[in-house]
C-alpha cells in the first residue's frame, strides 16, 4: 500500500522601496522524502532502498548529488509538485542543505517534526525541525513538556554513541541548542521578548532536570585531558561538552547554587585555551546576584590575563555587554567610558554597543526605554566619528516593528530624536527608511 502526497508552492516577496510588485524569483528547492525507519525515499538512494515513487511537476528537476534530494526549480508564482507509491508515513524533507535564503510556511506536527529531527538523512534539515519543536515549546511555555524531552532523549543518545568525526557531534550541538529569543520572536511577531527569554531560560532548566544524567555523560565522554587542539574533531567535542554544560549548569543552580559556579570556575581554572576560558568566563556571569563579590575578581583576572590581545579585549567587552542578569546597564555605563573602550576604534564599538543591544534582550528592551536612550546617546556620539558604523549600531532600534506595541512606540521614539539630531547622511537615510519617514 502506498501514497499520494501533493505539495502545492507559492511564493511571495513583499513590496520594496521603487519595487511594488515583482516577478517570479528563480528559487532552488531541494525536497526529500523520510520512510518511517528513516531511509531516503526520493532519487537514486530511493531506488536503491526499492522505493518505486513517481514524481509529477510542471517544474524542472533534477537528483544533482545521485543521493535522496530533488532540486526543483521554482520559477514561477505557484506550483504543485505530485509524488505517487510513497511509502506509508513518510515525511517531507524540505529545503534542505537550505537550498535557497527563503522563510517557509509549511505548518507540520510535533510529531513529523520529531521524526525528521531523529532521522532526517539531511543536516540542516534535521537541525530545522528540532529549532522547530523547541521554538514551539518556548513560545507556549505552558504546553506539554514531553515532545521536547522525547526529542532530547533521542539526540542525547545519539551523542553519546556518535563518532569523532568532526561533523556529527557538532551537528547535534547544534540541533540540541535551544533557539534565541529573537528567533522564536521573527515567528512570533509582536510578543514580549522578555517573557520569550525567560521562557528559553525556563525550558533550559526543565530540559537540564529531566536528562541530568544524560548531559552528566555527555560531557564526561567530550572533556580531554590532551592539550588544545584547533582541529575539526576537538571542536565539534568542545561545541558538545559546552552544550551539555550549559543544560548541566541550569540543572544544578536551581538546587545547588555553588555547584554550579564550581562546575563552570572548575573549566575556567584547568582549562589550557581561550575558547574554554571564554565559554566559562560568560556562565558565570550569568550566574544570580549572590555571586556578585565573585564575579567582580573573576572580571578582573580575565581582563588582566589577556589586556595586552586586542580581539580577546573585544571578547571582554562583549561578554559582559551580553549577560542577562537583570541591572546590567549600568555596568554596560561603566564599560563605555573605560579607558579600553574607544569609540574610534570600530571592533570595540560592536563589542560592548552591537552586542548589547543584539544579545542583552532583557536589558536593551528593560520597558522603561533608558537602554534605548542610552544607545542613542552613543550612536549620535559616534556619527561625527564615523557615520558607517554609526549607521550599523543604529540597525536593532531599526527592527521596531516585530516588538509589541510599548516597546514599538519607544524605539520609534528613539529613532525619531536620532533623525532628528544626526548629522550624516548615511544616519538619516537608515532612520527615514525605518520610520517610513
Amino acid at each position: 500500500m502506498s501514497d499520494t502526497i501533493t505539495l502545492h508552492l507559492k511564493q511571495f516577496c513583499g513590496p520594496s522601496p521603487n519595487q511594488p510588485s515583482k516577478s517570479a524569483f528563480h528559487i532552488p528547492i531541494s525536497i526529500g522524502l523520510i520512510s518511517i525507519d528513516g531511509r531516503d525515499v526520493l532519487g537514486q538512494a530511493g531506488t536503491a532502498s526499492k522505493f518505486d515513487v513517481k514524481v509529477q511537476s510542471d517544474l524542472n528537476f533534477e537528483n544533482p548529488n545521485g543521493d535522496g534530494t530533488l532540486a526543483f526549480h521554482f520559477d514561477c508564482e505557484e506550483a504543485t509538485i505530485a509524488i505517487a507509491g510513497v511509502p506509508p508515513k513518510s515525511v517531507v524533507s524540505f529545503l534542505r542543505g537550505f537550498s535557497a535564503p527563503v522563510k517557509v510556511n509549511f505548518p507540520r506536527s510535533d510529531t513529523d517534526l520529531l521524526h525528521l529531527a531523529s532521522l532526517d538523512t539531511d543536516g540542516f534539515a534535521r537541525w530545522d525541525a528540532a529549532q522547530k519543536v523547541l521554538g514551539s515549546m518556548i513560545a507556549t511555555p505552558t504546553s506539554d513538556l514531553q515532545s521536547a524531552k522525547a526529542l532530547l532523549e533521542k539526540l542525547t543518545h545519539s551523542a553519546m554513541s556518535a563518532p569523532d568525526d568532526g561533523e556529527t557531534k557538532a551537528l547535534l550541538a547544534s540541533a540540541m541548542t535551544l533557539p534565541s529569543a529573537p528567533y522564536v520572536l521573527d515567528q512570533n511577531p509582536g510578543r514580549d521578548i522578555i517573557e520569550l527569554d525567560r521562557s528559553r531560560d525556563g525550558l533550559l532548566s526543565q530540559l537540564g532536570i529531566a536528562l541530568e544524567d544524560s548531559w552528566e555523560k555527555i560531557v564526561s565522554h567530550n572533556v580531554s585531558d590532551n592539550p588544545y587542539q584547533a582541529d575539526g574533531k576537538s571542536i565539534a567535542r568542545r561545541s558538545l561538552s559546552h552544550l551539555a554544560m550549559d543544560y548541566l549548569g541550569a540543572s544544578i543552580q536551581q538546587r545547588e547554587p555553588r555547584t554550579a559556579w564550581n562546575l563552570y570556575y572548575d573549566l575556567y581554572q584547568r582549562c589550557d585555551n581561550v575558547t574554554d576560558r571564554l565559554f566559562a568566563f560568560s556562565r558565570l556571569l550569568r550566574l544570580d546576584a549572590s555571586f556578585a563579590e565573585q564575579k567582580s575578581v573573576i572580571i578582573q583576572d580575565f581582563h588582566d590575563r589577556f589586556n595586552e590581545s586586542a580581539l580577546v579585549t573585544d571578547k571582554w567587552f562583549s561578554i559582559q555587554a551580553g549577560c542577562t542578569v537583570s541591572g546590567t546597564l549600568p555596568r554596560i555605563i561603566e564599560l563605555a567610558t573605560h579607558p579600553e573602550f574607544d569609540l574610534h576604534n570600530p571592533n570595540r564599538v560592536r563589542a560592548l554597543l552591537v552586542t548589547f543591544a543584539t544579545v542583552n534582550h532583557r536589558e536593551f528592551h528593560r520597558m522603561d526605554g533608558k537602554s534605548y536612550s542610552f544607545l542613542a546617546d552613543k550612536i549620535l556620539k559616534l556619527d561625527s566619528l564615523n557615520p558607517q558604523l554609526a549607521a550599523r549600531v543604529c540597525t536593532p532600534l531599526t527592527r521596531w516593528q516585530r516588538y509589541d506595541l510599548g516597546r514599538q512606540e519607544r524605539m520609534r521614539d528613539t529613532l525619531e530624536r536620532i533623525r532628528r539630531d544626526c548629522q550624516s547622511k548615511d544616519l538619516r537615510e537608515v532612520t527615514q527608511k525605518s520610520l517610513g519617514a
